[in-house]
């Protein structure tokens, strides 16, 4: 639970097995095991996702920039971040953010109807 809450603390920032490791007292070998048996990904997937999750809301949720965006994800190109949007998603980040629009459009409009 520890190295979850770390791992939430600090998803912006570089994180390194070796801190995740000493905060969990396991070596290298058991912890990464431990990880993938209790949460059901591997720590990189786990946080891979977690950075890809929060991109997703800050493409729908603000006004930021895509490049913006990919660098806050700890993405170094936004070329690398719309790659991996797409494996996660099957969109690239831009019609993700314009099908949010229009989804959340069509909200609007439902709702004076009723």
């Amino acid at each position: 639970m520890k190295v979850l809450i770390y791992i939430e603390d600090h998803i912006n920032d570089e994180i390194k097995i070796e801190d995740l490791t000493k905060i969990a007292c396991y070596s290298s070998f058991h912890f990464q095991r431990l990880f993938r048996l209790i949460v059901g990904e591997s720590v990189y997937k786990y946080i891979k996702r977690l950075r890809m999750e929060r991109a997703m809301q800050k493409l729908y949720g603000s006004y930021q920039s895509i490049t913006n965006v990919a660098l806050e994800a700890g993405f170094e190109t936004p070329s690398a971040f719309s790659k991996a949007f797409r494996q996660c998603t099957g969109r690239s980040p831009r019609n993700y953010r314009k099908l949010y629009k229009e989804i959340n459009m069509s909200k609007k409009k439902l709702m004076i109807w009723l």
